[in-house]
């Protein structure tokens, strides 16, 4: 019997000894360890021929992948690390592909001139795509792109009171960061960008205590001097769970909406800038 006892101890003691822990570097060296902790930024290990030796580590951008005695292998390429309740390393995978984004929120257009303003109120809709700009897509920075619908409804003319329409179409293109928040479903997407915008319907309906009501094109006639396109800038943040985000920005125009020139000596711009609040699904 002790015999049998003396052979099992060997047994399991030669297969302990030949548990190790194998790490992949980029470089292409492979090095038998024994992986002691795993942390956001390096591994920390002791080398198989001196288990009992110092404590090395090194940085989790410099590995492919750690290979463990159990047969399971953890890889580093976009990969982000949080710890159980017992202590044990569980790899979370950072999505850094391309998305895409459909919304549909509130709408603030604010026309102003030197001496007063007004604002529009409506709906805005669309899709933007966003395309990772990074070498294997390595950093959660991206292009965006894509189109909007923004309707408003008020009084554009700050100078006269009116009930008036608004439609235009608008392409952005921004920069976009989005910061996953370790080991959650959460994202910070703040950003910045320009955009081009057609100004497809301005109407408007003028109230007269005398005449009544009219209503007229701001596109018709010389005096308003209503641009059909606008160029701007626009920055926010996007905050995402999931699929589901909510997204807040503002933005302004640098080309004036309308340039009135009422008579020879009296003129003025309505210049416009805005807000936006919208809910979404990323997908």
């Amino acid at each position: 019997m002790r015999k049998i006892l003396f052979v099992v101890a060997l047994i399991v003691s030669s297969l302990a000894a030949n548990a190790q822990d194998v790490l992949v570097r980029k470089n292409g060296d492979v090095e038998n360890v024994k992986v002691l902790e795993v942390t956001p930024t390096e591994v920390k290990y002791k080398k198989a021929s001196n288990p009992d030796g110092p404590t090395f580590s090194e940085t989790r951008s410099s590995l492919i992948s750690v290979k463990y005695a159990n047969g399971e292998t953890q890889k580093f390429n976009g990969k982000s690390v949080q710890s159980n309740a017992s202590g044990t390393s569980i790899v979370t995978p950072v999505d850094n592909s391309n998305y895409n984004r459909i919304f549909f929120g509130y709408a603030q257009t604010k026309f102003s001139t030197d001496f007063i303003s007004k604002s529009l109120h409506g709906f805005s809709a669309g899709w933007l795509g966003g395309f990772n700009v990074t070498p294997a897509k390595k950093l959660p920075l991206y292009l965006e792109t894509g189109i909007a619908l923004n309707t408003g409804f008020g009084e554009i003319d700050p100078t006269y009171s009116t009930s008036d329409k608004l439609l235009n179409l608008e392409v952005p293109i921004n920069v976009t960061y989005r910061y996953n928040i370790p080991n959650t479903k959460i994202r910070l997407s703040p950003y910045f960008g320009f955009h081009f915008k057609v100004n497809v319907l301005a109407r408007g309906t003028y109230e007269d205590y005398y005449y009544g009501s009219e209503s007229f094109n701001y596109f018709d006639g010389d005096g308003f001097g209503t641009k059909r396109f606008q160029f701007g800038m626009q920055l926010g943040a996007n905050f995402e769970y999931s699929h589901f985000y909510i997204g807040v920005g503002w933005n302004k125009d640098f080309i004036p909406f309308m340039d009135i020139k009422e008579s020879k000596r009296v003129s003025y711009k309505v210049n416009t800038s805005g807000a936006r609040v919208n809910i979404g699904f990323v997908f």
